[in-house]
């Protein structure tokens, strides 16, 4: 079986990934018109110094628990677009083996193609595992939404919920793509030091026991992708 993984190369550092969190300070200028307007113009009529202070309306808050829902399912839909990137980048990567056994490719174009995929493999691998672990970190929220909310919380909740079982059953998925392919980037890094036959033949397994999971991971994400939305209505 011709290709790249068949032989010995110079192997690449991993490269990690690196979270920079930037916080800007907001400077709020105020500026004093409406003061020099009172102190030139005298006091205020009794009938606008009411209106000014008339207190504004208040607001009922919407039930922590189902904030903690919505925060949860929006953290469980960043770790799914960062499983499904790793779950491309992995069907790209062998798929270029089977065409290339099928002919359909020329070696040149298959190392190309893995090539770039290995480039992004270990972005894909880190950048799943932090987005999943801070969706773990909220996964169950859901779950503790009481079974008696208000009635104009009721079908929000309800769409927030199904979306939340069909996260999990992707991320299920997910993992198991995640952990092939974060396998197979790692094997890359050490294949200095690996014997080339070995590295060859962990390959071809790797290669032929893909589609299960693969096809696990496909099937889930099509079913999310028909998941209703976890938008709250606005609280009053």
């Amino acid at each position: 079986m011709p290709g790249r993984h068949s032989a010995p190369r110079t192997a690449r550092g991993r490269r990690p990934l690196v979270v920079v969190l930037a916080v800007v300070g907001a400077i709020v200028v105020l500026v004093g018109g409406g003061a020099a307007w009172a102190f030139t113009r005298g006091p205020l009529s009794s009938s606008r110094a009411a209106a000014m202070t008339t207190a504004s309306p208040t607001h009922t808050p919407v039930p922590a628990p189902i904030l903690d829902c919505k925060e949860s399912v929006q953290a469980g839909d960043a770790a799914v677009a960062k499983a499904y990137q790793s779950y491309n980048d992995w069907y790209v990567h062998v798929k270029a083996q089977w065409d290339l056994d099928k002919g359909k490719i020329t070696v040149p174009q298959a190392k190309h193609i893995w090539d770039v995929t290995h480039a992004r493999g270990s972005l894909d691998v880190n950048a799943a595992d932090a987005s999943r672990i801070i969706y773990q970190r909220e996964q169950d929220a859901c779950g503790k939404v009481p079974s008696k909310v208000p009635a104009k919380y009721a079908s929000a909740v309800k769409n927030c919920k199904s979306r939340a079982g069909l996260i999990d059953k992707t991320m299920t998925a997910g993992m198991q793509v995640g952990d092939e392919w974060a396998d197979h980037v790692l094997k890359e890094h050490q294949k200095r030091t690996i014997d080339p036959y070995d590295y060859h033949l962990m390959w071809v397994k790797a290669v032929r026991k893909a589609p299960k999971a693969l096809n696990a991971f496909k099937k889930a994400y099509t079913d999310y992708k028909k998941a209703p939305v976890c938008q709250l209505p606005r609280s009053s």
